[in-house]
């Protein structure tokens, strides 16, 4: 705004305004010069403001009460929509969530909802779930493996105790056969608690072990001297082909994966046999691949090969955890344990790990048919 002096001062007089950018009279004033009583100069003066600024609000005073009532009833709506599709949906799934927390494994799936994000909440809630429950039977099925295959050698160690218990001498030859059986099942329940609680181990993904970078090739080719010159598979070959290739683990456990791996080959290739191993850096994966000249594994084992104590071995041969002992700490270490037999050739075992290249792990590429 700016004032602008309308009339110069004419005759003691003087006017004044008060004017609006758009030109719009604002505040206009006059000012006159009169004289007081008592002979004194006085000024009279006068001022009015313009109500168009007030009068234009006043004018508009019921649309703006209009406009907040729509407003204040629009917003109530969006509130209650608010509270109706998304609000008492998220309820309603918090209610069934915490209904399943003293027993989450029971019950169905908890049913989808609208809108679409609190569906694929509540599918995100049942796949959760059905983790839990695929974990509760793999748990379940843990200890009943565990309990039955300590059965046998319990049973032998209390056989052995109750005859020694019975009082009297004993032949020598029998006492001889009480305590073979009591070496024996000792050893056997010796090899299963240790080789059960290396499984569950590996199958929590080997938790606060040191790791290194290992040559996997040079691993190897040790491993596989090592069983060419084990007395029990003297009439075995063993030839190992093997290049460098780093992988990041735990030493000690991917030795022992590797080992579980080429004993279970030599145990099948069989007098005479071979056993050939070969380490290959190929498609950011270290592969290592164990193949024997055995009968192979038949189709219908082959997915059963790596469940716990499953072995098609002679009776008292091994513990059946081998496999899958090898398998939990290959997938610790981020890779893959597979198995295939092609007909009429023996069993093929491989493994791979990711590759480390100048100390940075390289994903594997999928070598997999329509990858």
């Amino acid at each position: 705004m700016r004032a602008l002096r309308l009339l110069p001062a004419l005759r003691g007089r003087t006017a004044g305004a008060l004017l609006q950018e758009d030109g719009k009279l604002l505040v206009c004033h006059a000012a006159l010069r009169i004289e007081a009583e008592g002979g004194g100069p006085g000024v009279a003066l006068a001022q009015k403001g313009s109500p168009r600024a007030i009068r234009a609000l006043y004018d508009v005073r019921y649309p703006l009460l209009k406009l907040s009532l729509y407003a204040l009833l629009s917003g109530l709506a969006l509130c209650a929509l608010l509270v109706r599709r998304i609000v008492r949906p998220i309820e309603a799934l918090r209610d069934e969530v915490l209904s399943r927390a003293e027993a989450p494994l029971s019950g169905e799936a908890i049913p989808a909802r609208a809108p679409r994000e609190i569906g694929e909440l509540a599918d995100a809630f049942n796949a959760l779930f059905a983790a839990i429950a695929e974990q509760s039977r793999s748990n379940h099925a843990f200890m009943a493996d565990l309990v039955h295959e300590l059965k046998s050698p319990v049973a032998a160690v209390r056989a052995a105790a109750d005859t020694m218990r019975g009082g009297g001498d004993l032949p020598a030859a029998r006492a001889e056969r009480l305590g073979r059986a009591l070496h024996d099942s000792s050893q056997r329940l010796d090899a299963v608690v240790s080789q059960f609680l290396e499984l569950a181990r590996a199958e929590a993904g080997l938790p606060d072990e040191e790791r290194a970078v290992i040559d996997a090739g040079e691993l190897v080719s040790g491993l596989a001297g090592a069983l060419g010159e084990d007395p029990r598979h003297a009439a075995l070959r063993v030839d190992a082909d093997v290049a460098e290739a780093h992988v990041r683990g735990v030493p000690g456990r991917l030795e022992s994966a590797i080992q579980n791996v080429l004993e279970n080959a030599a145990s099948f290739a069989g007098e005479g046999g071979a056993v050939r191993a070969r380490v290959r850096a190929r498609g950011g994966a270290c592969e290592i691949e164990v193949t024997d000249t055995g009968p192979g594994i038949a189709a219908e084992d082959l997915p059963r090969v790596f469940d716990r104590f499953f072995t098609r071995r002679s009776s008292g041969q091994g513990t059946g955890l081998g496999l899958a002992l090898a398998r939990a700490i290959v997938e610790a270490h981020g890779g893959t344990l597979e198995a295939a037999s092609p007909p009429g050739e023996g069993a093929c075992f491989t493994i791979r790990l990711p590759l480390v290249s100048h100390g940075v792990h390289t994903k594997p590429a999928d070598d997999s048919p329509g990858a």
